[in-house]
This record gives C-alpha cells, sequence and structure tokens, in this order.
C-alpha cells in the first residue's frame, strides 16, 4: 500500500521534554520525507537525545552546547587548551575542507578534535581491550549560525558502559567527562 504526500520533501523537527526520575531529558526528534507523484519514497527519523546527567545504558550519552563565536576560534581555543594540559592532540579534522578539497560543498563549517591522555587509556585498556574503538575521546564543532557554535560529545560514562565491567571504568570516565565538562562551561558561560 503506497502512502500519498503532496510534497517532494518534507521536514519535521520535534522535541520532548520527559523527566526520567533524577534528570530532566530531552528527546530531538527530525522527520524527513520524499517522494513523487504525490507517493512517499522515503522515510527517515533521526532522534537524538540532550543532556542528562549520567552515562548509563539507556540514557543520554551525548551531550550538545551552544557558545558563542565563530567554530574556527573555538577549536583554536579547545585545541590549545589541551595542549596546556598536556593532552595529547592526535587530529584536528576541518570537515569542510577536506569536502571542498574533494569537490563537494560542505553543508556546515565542521570539525572533530581526537584527542587523549595515554596514561588514562591505559588504565581502561586495562580493564577491556575492547575499549580500543571507543579511544581516544572525540568532539565534534559545527557553526550553527553567523556568531555561534555547537559542541557535540558524547560522555565517556555512557560510552564505557557499553564494555561491560562498568563499575571498573567510572573513575577513568568521570575523569575523561568532568576534563571536557570544564571547559565547556568555562567558554559556554
Amino acid at each position: 500500500m503506497a502512502a500519498h504526500f503532496p510534497y517532494s520533501r518534507f521536514s519535521l523537527d520535534a522535541a520532548q521534554r520527559s523527566w526520567n526520575g533524577s534528570a530532566l531529558a530531552y528527546r530531538r526528534s527530525h522527520i524527513v520525507i520524499t517522494g513523487n507523484n504525490h507517493t512517499v519514497q522515503r522515510v527517515v527519523l533521526s532522534m537524538t537525545d540532550v543532556p542528562t546527567s549520567t552515562g548509563s545504558p539507556g540514557q543520554t550519552r551525548i551531550m550538545t552546547t551552544k557558545v558563542d563565536g565563530h567554530v574556527d576560534d573555538i577549536v583554536r581555543q579547545f585545541t590549545t587548551w589541551l595542549e596546556e594540559k598536556g593532552i595529547v592532540v592526535y587530529a584536528t579534522v576541518d570537515h569542510a575542507k577536506d569536502m571542498r578539497d574533494r569537490g563537494v560543498e560542505p553543508p556546515v563549517t565542521a570539525w572533530t578534535v581526537v584527542f587523549g591522555n595515554p596514561k588514562l587509556g591505559a588504565t581502561m585498556l586495562a580493564v577491556n581491550p575492547g575499549i580500543v574503538v571507543d579511544i581516544p575521546l572525540r568532539v565534534g564543532f559545527y557553526q550553527e549560525d553567523e556568531t555561534s557554535t555547537m559542541i557535540v560529545r558524547r560522555l565517556m560514562t555512557g560510552l564505557l558502559a557499553d564494555h561491560g565491567k562498568e563499575e571498573q571504568l567510572v573513575a577513568p570516565g568521570n575523569t575523561a567527562d568532568a576534563l571536557v565538562s570544564g571547559w565547556v562551561d568555562s567558554i559556554a558561560g
């Protein structure tokens, strides 16, 4: 049975707020419907949880924070801060540049910074070598509008919960999350 839809592309954003027993939880939904001749060809639903305070299984693991400033400046501030803390910056990926270099016009100016602390990484690997898939850490940045940047990061405690033996990984995960949260909070005001 084909569904009929009078648009070639329709997009809808919705937000839901709920109380999960210990914190407010937000879920942002984005639905895109495409088709032709009034027939739906594709429906894409994406859901993003927006911050709660823990990374336990089933709870939010992605934090998104809006800050004032151009994305290039915010990334530079972040990498400088990491280096001043003695944290290794493994890579700084300029997605827009990579896209342009390959003939693709980027939809947004975006960066990913890959960084870590080898001592903390060794502690995690000793508990579960499978953690290698989730280290080093990554933080994403993209230009929201002319005057603001979005910072997107996964909570390390949530990533670690996926690997079992969570009780042995809580302290290193909390250390990593607190470090990045401290910087984000300092520039978010």
